[in-house]
């Protein structure tokens, strides 16, 4: 069995070659609200760091709206997901195997983008996802740091489809295709060497297009639900195909067409488990059956969506969260065996697992993790007392000062805005700031997710030999959750979302791709 070639790998090698980067723009074969499918074409080795591109804009009437101002209608992104919670799923298909795939992104890459330092979130993931993670210390309290909104190229306010004079400003969200195909994430695809057609599958929220569950902050006044949608527009793929010297791709050929067993590619899948909580009646313990049995299991990740009532409904992250429940503690059971010798009741210990199975420092707003405004005394008991860490009302944004002359508004230099004269931006009415009720309520406890390491070691081995094999029982996940005292979140039921990263292997012989189980 052929060990991967060095070139398709992505790490650094001590090599002598010659390197050349050819960048396309692909346009979609088809787009719709529902699905967008693209062909890639047959160029050479495609580079995990292509980026998919996408413009998103509310169905907000440019002027008015029965005689309401287009000013006084704000939107934004969700504050820890940003545009991602657009994307539903996304499939990767050569002759029309699904290779590699990924189901409810926007909450996955929610999850994974806690995995890096606050500074990185601020100063770069959210300058490509539209998220907005910049906090600040207001007289002790924990709040949203909105900004202004400028109304500028840019700015984070989704705007109207149709630009008219004062909104020339536009939101679009990228995202790098490793981040959607785990098969992308550790090697690259030799394009050249796959006969049939190589397509890229992305289906788009339903929610969308669905006032009453909105994919975005709809915070201004004078809202109604025909305007509280948004859609996708122009989305396409910037590609950048590598070619190597003539030696180094003679020798890749050789590898896939020779006689021996071709190119073997390991990688972590992630499939997705949805199952349903219902409502408890008291303390209420659950078994939820997993499956996955035969497979080789790394890490699991769980996320508790609940459906929230009353002020704990999230208008500032929707469903990209994890609630922490009432009476919480859950164990895993794989092959018979429980995982922990105890139940994992202690949000310490929670932590703690969740960092060894994201092997990097997990950040987050203070108390988002472990306390949901509980009591001092007993963090089971639920409360709307004593947690002083987070304010009571987020600030999303702030409104344009009074315009210092003409349309311009305050603290807007003229360098930040696009040259359209003085009509470059309209201000909002006002100086107020656009606030967010119970925000303590949808920050508290709201980024409470599990994590399941199985590795024996970090990622980057890709063997069995570092999984966990689950054999013919499956994986059986017990959650006891419920006193009784949580009305608006634990005791209304929801869905538990587990993300499994399990091994498979890509075999490309004589131009034929086969994916199976590790």
């Amino acid at each position: 069995m052929s060990l991967l070639p060095s070139t398709l790998l992505n790490a650094t090698s001590n090599e002598d070659q010659t390197l050349e980067i050819h960048s396309e723009i692909l346009e979609p074969l088809a787009h719709s609200q529902n699905i967008t499918r693209w062909e890639i074409p047959h160029k050479n080795i495609l580079d995990s760091d292509s980026v998919m591109i996408w413009n998103v804009h509310t169905n907000y009437p440019a002027t008015t709206n029965g005689g309401v101002a287009y000013d006084d209608h704000v939107a934004l992104p969700y504050l820890n997901a940003g545009l991602y919670e657009c994307i539903k799923r996304a499939r990767l298909f050569v002759n029309g195997k699904i290779i590699s795939e990924l189901n409810e992104v926007g909450k996955y890459l929610t999850l994974k983008n806690d995995f890096t330092p606050h500074e990185v979130k601020t100063e770069v993931n959210d300058f490509f996802s539209y998220a907005n993670h910049e906090i600040k210390n207001n007289g002790g309290k924990i709040e949203h740091d909105g900004g202004k909104m400028l109304r500028t190229p840019n700015d984070k306010q989704i705007g109207p489809k149709v630009e008219a004079k004062g909104h020339a400003y536009k939101v679009e969200a990228s995202i790098k295709l490793h981040q959607l195909f785990a098969i992308l994430k550790d090697a690259q695809l030799d394009t050249n060497n796959i006969e049939g057609k190589i397509m890229i599958e992305i289906d788009w929220n339903s929610n969308n297009s669905v006032a009453t569950k909105p994919t975005c902050i709809f915070a201004g006044a004078n809202d109604v639900d025909a305007d509280k949608v948004i859609s996708v527009d122009n989305p396409r793929l910037i590609l950048d195909f590598l070619t190597y010297n003539a030696e180094v791709q003679a020798q890749i050929r050789n590898t896939i067409w020779g006689d021996g067993a071709g190119v073997n590619m390991p990688f972590r899948e992630v499939a997705l488990v949805r199952k349903t909580l219902n409502i408890p009646t008291g303390v209420t313990s659950v078994d939820i059956n997993m499956g996955m049995t035969g497979r080789a299991i790394q890490k699991i990740w769980v996320a508790k969506v609940m459906n929230c009532d009353g002020n704990d409904v999230n208008i500032l992250n929707g469903d990209n969260r994890s609630d922490l429940l009432e009476g919480q503690k859950w164990n895993v059971r794989i092959n018979d065996l429980m995982i922990y010798d105890r139940d994992v009741d202690n949000r310490a210990e929670e932590f703690n697992y969740l960092q060894q199975t994201g092997e990097k420092q997990y950040t987050c707003v203070p108390s988002a993790y472990e306390m949901r405004n509980a009591t001092k005394a007993n963090r089971n008991t639920y409360t709307a007392s004593d947690d002083d860490f987070v304010a009571d009302a987020y600030n999303v944004a702030f409104q344009n000062a009074t315009p210092v002359s003409g349309n311009f508004p305050a603290n807007c230099p003229n360098g930040d805005m696009e040259f359209l004269g003085e009509e470059a931006n309209v201000r909002l009415d006002g100086s107020t700031a656009i606030a967010v009720a119970n925000a303590k309520n949808q920050i508290c406890g709201r980024q409470n997710y599990l994590g399941i390491n199985l590795a024996k070691y970090k990622s980057g081995a890709e063997s069995p030999l570092n999984a966990m094999r689950v054999g013919s029982t499956p994986i059986v996940f017990n959650l006891t959750y419920g006193q009784g005292n949580d009305a608006n979140t634990t005791d209304k039921g929801g869905t538990i979302f587990f993300w499994v990263e399990y091994l498979k292997l890509m075999n490309l012989k004589n131009g034929q791709i086969s994916v199976m189980d590790m």
